[in-house]
């Protein structure tokens, strides 16, 4: 099972700002050939899976912004990589899923109590 799911955007830009650890949100469309709406959105994305924080017109990689990065890289691929990196309506759909499945489970927790 994977436990983070990243559009290909979502990827290109924590890519960029796993850099150096930040980047000013005017530099990251340049720097990773998106369009504006499309890193956005990605940032969107990247700040509700809290993997990135924006501040003062800048954004900055979170420690688990810095996990995934690592599973991202060259060297993790010897291991079980937990991250997957897919087009944005898949991603979108297996996190709807997750969200789900983890919704039935709780539901199911909680009648088993009844």
């Amino acid at each position: 099972m994977f436990t983070t799911v990243l559009s290909y955007s979502e990827s290109a830009v924590l890519a960029v700002v796993g850099q150096t650890g930040e980047a000013y949100l005017t530099e990251i469309p340049s720097r990773t050939q998106l369009p504006p709406y499309e890193v956005t959105e990605a940032l969107d994305g990247l700040a509700e899976k809290s993997l990135v924080v924006s501040e003062n017109g800048g954004v900055r990689v979170t420690k688990g912004g810095r996990n995934v990065l690592k599973g991202l890289s060259a060297r993790q691929f010897s291991r079980p990589n937990r991250v997957l990196v897919t087009d944005r309506i898949a991603a979108r759909a297996i996190q709807t899923n997750a969200q789900s499945v983890r919704l039935n489970e709780s539901i199911d927790e909680e009648l088993k109590k009844l």
